[in-house]
């Protein structure tokens, strides 16, 4: 018996389309597999987009395209939508089941996306949402801001362990309202932007991102720097930013 072929499928939670299209993939000899968040692609991965998240339609495609090309550049990315286009690695969702065998066979690679956009789906650009998040506006990008407060920070350590007498003074730099401002930065945008990563690749990512945020934040919210809580400081906030800023840099490597 020949070996079935694994097709991914990844679409919102509300899209009964995937599932009604089991019976028809099982025909056609597909495995038919819904992609969970943290899975490694198939050879052949499908995008039901836009997908839905609870507040708007998003439009993902663009993301996965750039994502695959540099990581997984062997799959093939077929995006299904219900647009009136012709591309070798787009169907109509109305005419997969007559069309897909052929797109199968013809569609490229993900390398192909190196330097090409698949189909536009329509709904909000995740790619340029992406960039808003890690670039902001100027010189206001996520990993910057995460490097200054790093910088404020870091000289205290030293001065801490080398001359331990100007202890109140490295607490008054920890405690300077640019910290904290540049925190506030910080925590509101990815307050903001997290809703919207759901249905992207950088699960694991943006998993630790979520976690460090979270570690990170009673030491910037609840509490100032103090005689009882110093070396902290120095301990757990400095590694977990460092950790912070070379994620986000990672995630820059997909939105340049």
């Amino acid at each position: 018996m020949p070996e079935k072929k694994v097709l991914r499928w990844l679409a919102d939670s509300e899209n009964q389309i995937p599932e009604a299209l089991r019976p028809w993939a099982a025909q056609q000899g597909f495995e038919w597999v819904a992609f969970q968040s943290g899975d490694t692609p198939a050879p052949v991965l499908l995008i039901f987009s836009p997908v839905w998240n609870g507040q708007q339609y998003l439009s993902i495609e663009g993301v996965w395209a750039k994502y695959l090309a540099k990581d997984y550049p062997d799959t093939q990315l077929i995006v299904v939508g219900n647009q009136d286009t012709q591309d070798t690695n787009f169907v109509d969702v109305l005419q997969i089941q007559e069309r897909f065998a052929a797109i199968l066979e013809a569609a490229p690679a993900a390398i192909r996306f190196a330097t090409a956009m698949p189909v536009f789906t329509g709904g909000m650009d995740m790619g340029e949402r992406m960039k808003r998040f890690l670039k902001g506006h100027g010189n206001e990008s996520m990993a910057a801001i995460c490097q200054e407060i790093y910088f404020n920070l870091s000289p205290g350590r030293d001065a801490l362990k080398n001359q331990p007498h100007l202890v109140q003074r490295i607490i008054e730099a920890i405690n300077d309202p640019s910290v904290k401002n540049n925190w506030g930065t910080l925590a509101s945008r990815w307050i903001n932007y997290q809703p919207f990563f759901g249905y992207l690749p950088f699960y694991t990512i943006f998993e630790e991102i979520r976690l460090l945020m979270e570690c990170l934040r009673p030491w910037f919210e609840d509490s100032d720097a103090s005689m009882e809580n110093i070396e902290g400081w120095f301990s757990v906030v400095l590694p977990d930013l460092k950790r912070l800023e070379s994620l986000l840099k990672k995630l820059e490597e997909y939105v340049q």
